[in-house]
């Protein structure tokens, strides 16, 4: 599951490791919203061209 967004969006299990369940939340909400800003700023740059 790491293996295609290694650096971009799991890159967080090292800082979020420690903190167990909650650094679980944390680097779930970190992912989700990479996704979101990148599927917003996809539609943006679409319709701008």
């Amino acid at each position: 599951m790491g293996g295609c967004c290694g650096g971009f969006g799991w890159g967080g299990w090292g800082a979020w490791g420690g903190l167990g369940t909650v650094g679980l939340i944390l680097n779930l909400v970190f992912f989700v919203g990479m996704l979101a800003v990148l599927g917003v700023g996809t539609i943006w740059l679409v319709r701008r061209l």
